[in-house]
């Protein structure tokens, strides 16, 4: 009887322990999951420092450059040529002053106010002499300068590089109507400034993708009209 009774002891001891071993067990793996879940959590909330290659942005905006040779000049009205090119050269002075002076100080309006009123004389400028790329371009920069002042975006680091890539851009732009009177096409620096705030983001797949179905769309189309010719 006492053996039994030891016996039975014995097996209640290992039982006890068993079961607390296993509720040890369970809680401390609920415990490890919870704090997996909140280190997730807090990972989640953590602003990511995104990184965006700018010498494949200058690559994209090359592309336009690259489209020069096969684009015919324009007969320009040379009265007209002579007043867009003489504005240009001061709009492109204080356009490059107001930069120097935003970029320092991203939340100073009176210089996106400027940048603002100097794009939009150039695109009036622009579109006077027909050369609608540069129009186009000086559109969509205006419209990121005016997000800008409306807080719809904000500025960065990123941002202020590729602006300023894409205000080099506009430079040669002008220096090449001004030597070869022509207006190269804005395909691809254009797709950039509409894609602005996504690059900006780290998201450069979507311009890349976006403008290689214009290029696509747009060689097809070339390809449609010759085979109809």
């Amino acid at each position: 009887t006492e053996s039994t009774e030891s016996t039975e002891s014995t097996e209640s001891t290992e039982s006890t322990e068993s079961t607390e071993s296993t509720e040890s067990t369970e809680s401390t793996e609920s415990i490890e999951s919870t704090e997996k879940s909140i280190a997730d959590d807090s990972v989640a909330s953590t602003p990511m420092r995104t990184v965006v290659d700018m010498a494949k942005i200058s690559v994209q905006i090359n592309q336009d450059k690259a489209t020069q040779a096969s684009v015919e000049p324009q007969d320009y009205d040379i009265d007209l040529l002579d007043i867009f090119l003489e504005e240009a050269e001061e709009l492109l002075a204080h356009i490059d002053a107001d930069l120097t002076t935003w970029s320092s100080a991203p939340d100073h309006v009176s210089a996106l106010n400027n940048l603002m009123r100097h794009l939009h004389t150039l695109k009036g400028g622009a579109n006077m002499i027909q050369a609608s790329n540069i129009g186009l371009i000086a559109h969509e920069l205006e419209t990121i300068y005016e997000r800008l002042i409306h807080k719809q975006m904000f500025a960065s680091d990123t941002l202020l590089q590729i602006i300023q890539l894409v205000q080099d851009n506009i430079a040669d732009r002008i220096q090449t109507i001004r030597d070869d009177h022509v207006d190269y096409p804005a395909t691809y620096t254009v797709s950039l400034l509409k894609n602005i705030a996504q690059i900006v983001a780290g998201n450069h797949v979507a311009f890349v993708a976006e403008t290689s179905e214009t290029s696509e769309t747009s060689e097809t189309s070339e390809t449609s009209e010759t085979s109809e010719t």
